[in-house]
Parts: C-alpha cells; sequence; structure tokens
C-alpha cells in the first residue's frame, strides 16, 4: 500500500482540487492522509463531508510547522510507501502506479518525479543538465522539470512530489524539526539521511506532478524579502553542519548566498537587505548546527 500524505493551513480549496485527481488514479491500493494545520475548520469541514474515507488529524497551533505535520503522517501511516505531496499539487496520470513501480528493489529507500512550476517561470533552471544533485558548496541543483527520458540516482527530492519507503524513514528518524521559517532544506535533509543509510533515491519522470503554487504565509517568494533570505540562510547553514564536515561547511558559508558580487555590480537598499538577512541568517544557522553536534 502507498500512504499519501498531504500537509495543509488554510488551503481548502487547493486541497480539494488535489484529492480530486489523486481519486482518478487507477490504482487502487493506497489511503489519503491529511494532516491539517488550519485557523478554521473549513478544511475539517470538506473532508467530514466530501472524504469521509480519507483519514484525517489536526495539528493545533501549527503555525508553519510542516516537518511536525509530516512526521505526524509517517506515525500513521499504514502504507509500506509513504509518499508527500503538496496541498497545490496535481498529480498527473499514471502517478501511483509509477511510484509503485519505482522501488524494484530492497535498497531504494526514496523516489521522487517530474515537477511542473505552473506559476513560475522556468523554476529551478540551472546551467546544468544535472537532475536533484547537490554540489560541494551546498547548492542545490533541482531541475525537477526536466525529463531525462529514464529513471536514475539523484542526491536529493523536492518536498511536493516525494516518496520513501517507511522502513527507511523510521531508521532516518523522520524530518528534522529544527527547521524553520520556510523550512526550506527539511526534505533536503531526510534525502541526506536515506542516503547514509546506504539507500539509493530515484528520479521517475513519469511519477509528475503539476505544481499550481498556491499563495504561501510568512515567508514570501520575493527574491529580495528580508525573511525569505534569512531563512534560507538559516537552514543552508545549519543544514551543512549538520551534515558535512566544516571544511564544506566553510564553502558553503563563504561561496554560497551572500550576494555580496552582485550587490557590487547593482548596488541598492533591496540588495543590500538581502546581505544582512543573508548574513544574520548564517549566523543564526551556525549557532543551530553546533547546538545539534553537541546534543546528539
Amino acid at each position: 500500500m502507498i500512504s499519501i500524505v498531504i500537509p495543509t493551513r488554510n488551503r481548502a480549496s487547493w486541497l480539494n482540487d488535489c484529492i480530486q485527481h489523486l481519486l482518478k488514479q487507477e490504482y487502487d491500493n493506497f489511503e489519503i492522509v491529511v494532516v491539517d494545520s488550519s485557523t478554521d475548520e473549513v478544511t475539517k469541514t470538506v473532508i467530514s463531508q466530501k472524504y469521509p474515507q480519507i483519514r484525517y488529524f489536526f495539528l493545533p497551533n501549527g503555525l508553519n510547522k510542516r516537518p511536525e505535520s509530516k512526521n505526524i503522517g509517517i506515525k500513521h501511516a499504514k502504507g509500506e510507501i509513504v509518499a508527500f505531496i503538496d496541498d497545490d499539487s496535481l498529480v498527473q496520470d499514471g502517478w501511483l502506479k509509477a511510484c509503485a513501480e519505482s522501488y524494484t528493489s530492497d535498497n531504494i529507500g526514496a523516489a521522487g518525479g517530474l515537477i511542473i512550476d505552473k506559476n513560475v517561470e522556468n523554476s529551478e533552471g540551472y546551467s546544468s543538465e544535472a537532475i536533484g544533485r547537490l554540489t560541494y558548496n551546498g547548492t542545490r541543483i533541482g531541475n525537477f522539470f526536466k525529463d531525462p527520458g529514464r529513471i536514475i540516482e539523484v542526491d536529493h527530492l523536492r518536498g511536493c512530489n516525494m516518496s520513501f519507503k517507511k522502513s527507511a524513514l523510521v531508521k532516518a528518524g523522520g524530518f528534522d524539526i529544527n527547521y524553520t521559517g520556510s523550512n526550506v532544506l527539511e526534505e533536503t535533509d531526510l534525502c541526506i539521511k536515506i542516503k547514509k543509510l546506504g539507500y539509493k533515491i530515484l528520479f521517475n519522470p513519469k511519477m509528475a506532478v503539476i505544481h499550481t503554487t498556491a499563495p504561501r504565509e510568512i515567508v514570501m517568494r520575493k527574491t529580495y524579502d528580508f525573511k525569505r533570505n534569512f531563512y534560507i540562510a538559516r537552514n543552508s547553514t545549519y543544514f551543512m553542519i549538520k551534515n558535512f564536515d566544516l571544511t564544506r561547511t566553510m564553502s558553503y558559508i563563504f561561496t554560497n548566498n551572500t550576494g555580496i558580487i552582485s550587490f557590487f555590480k547593482k548596488p541598492g537598499l533591496r540588495l543590500f537587505t538581502c546581505i544582512i538577512a543573508s548574513i544574520f541568517g548564517k549566523i543564526t544557522g551556525f549557532a543551530a548546527g553546533i547546538k545539534f553536534k553537541i546534543i546528539r
């Protein structure tokens, strides 16, 4: 069985569309688990009235606590495979079948697939042709919109379209709740833990979703938003210290996301704010990473 976990918050209409696409899949052996951290009861009402077959769990005071929501989903999942999609993701034909068929051997711990970002131009585009790679200095190469024409091995997956063996999730300890703000890198962190356990992570282009990109709370998508850049720097630094050696961490701190070169090419208040956010984020993330190392 495949357990599909959908964390949601104040997005009842998007969630409804998401569920409708799941129920059209020509694959019967699955369950849907919704973990709701909404500030109202609209989502709860929609689920109880329209989808009584869905297993619903409420996370009180769950402001932006996506790692906790996903861990609740893992805890209650009945399937041998646990898949995660965002509430604004629309699975395409054959998604569940492709997910199940990705797990052909015991050493495969995770699988994800193609992501078409409907409202984001050329999302996660890089000059590299690589897909799902993590560079030495911590740069994530996504390119999950690219179709390699076959199943390939990758370093990491993206949160709106990924799946794991439940046994691997349990061994890895689930999602780290220390990723704050936008929770960026929570899924990459889990993928690294899965790989360190000896599992392979696969990218199957037939496991495709359209990501409609619903509005977000708190952390904006704008390039020069202070909170966005702070949390990217904070979580990235924490991620590097937690998972890699000091040399590799320093490579990230001094080469990644500072924006200093861009500032001198085109100085301005917004870019300066971005740099300050990045510096403070790295300091905060460094402290969090050291704390993790000490108490581990």
